[in-house]
């Protein structure tokens, strides 16, 4: 049940819903900060960028990326790569916010918004991660 509605359990824990209220919150949240879920996240951050400085294919079906704001904010996106691959435990939220950023088709990462819209989104997801880490 948490895998086939991960995209909208992953946006009611980036909005600060508490995994512990409802059991299928609470396993999407052990999902989330597991060391696959992270590692996934750390790779797909490095798919995101190598696919930013290429040049669009023509007819790619996938969604077009904000390849001029991934460029900009490429030493957050390694800020954050580094932040999941540490083996202390991360937060939930931090976490889901960091896979909404990734899949949400509509958001800083695939529209066509100012630079400054991704580090913004990726400023509040690391702030969630931890809160001694700052970009």
């Amino acid at each position: 049940m948490a895998r086939m509605q991960s995209s909208s359990l992953d946006r009611r824990l980036a909005d600060g819903c508490s995994p512990e209220s409802s059991g299928v919150l609470a396993a999407r949240a052990q999902v989330l900060v597991s060391p696959v879920t992270r590692r996934a996240l750390v790779q797909g951050w490095e798919n995101v960028l190598r696919h930013a400085q290429k040049a669009p294919a023509m007819r790619d079906p996938r969604a077009r990326l904000n390849r001029c704001g991934i460029i900009a904010c490429e030493r957050y996106i390694r800020d954050v790569q580094l932040t999941l691959s540490t083996p202390q435990p991360l937060p939930a939220r931090g976490m889901a916010m960091m896979s909404c950023i990734l899949s949400n088709g509509m958001g800083p990462l695939y529209g066509r918004r100012s630079p400054g819209d991704l580090k913004f989104a990726l400023e509040e997801a690391m702030a969630q991660l931890d809160a001694s880490v700052s970009l």
